[in-house]
């Protein structure tokens, strides 16, 4: 969960051809489109609540909707207004520069909090590659046991 922020406001996000920008209470964070992994704009049946930094997802769901971005610097979640004339355009930016990574309202919260909290997440792909090199490293270790084991009987 590093790096995760929460943003409240339309006027809280600014896009570009070639970044997104968000303003968050520490300053700028910048991430090119191309860093974004996922983004979606999570369904939600108010079933789901949130507390501690992700409170004001909670507090603020009658008048905003949550829009959830996945990048390598950890979760920001931008709280649009469901009545501003900003909206639309970030959407659209969303849709234009994510293409099959835009999932648009294909993602509940409930989905969307399980990927925040897993602890998978929080391992990150890191793991998996440690996993791929250490068994690599055995199969070859074993061919090599097998292939001197050959030449030494012989």
């Amino acid at each position: 969960m590093d790096g995760s922020v929460v943003v409240v406001g339309c006027a809280a996000v600014d896009a570009s051809p070639d970044w997104l920008r968000l303003h968050t209470p520490g300053g700028l964070r910048t991430i090119p489109w191309i860093a974004i992994k996922m983004a979606a704009l999570p369904t939600n049946d108010g079933s789901m609540t949130f507390s501690g930094a992700f409170e004001p997802i909670t507090a603020l769901r009658e008048t905003h909707d949550p829009l959830w971005i996945e990048s390598g610097e950890g979760t920001a979640i931008a709280l649009l207004e469901k009545n501003h004339p900003k909206r639309e355009s970030i959407l659209a930016a969303f849709k234009e520069h994510l293409e099959s990574r835009w999932l648009g309202d294909r993602l509940t919260a409930a989905e969307a909090a399980q990927r925040l909290f897993s602890p998978a997440r929080a391992v990150g792909s890191g793991f998996s590659k440690l996993a791929i090199v250490a068994l690599a490293a055995m199969i070859l270790m074993f061919l090599l046991a097998f292939i001197l084991s050959r030449f030494v009987r012989h």
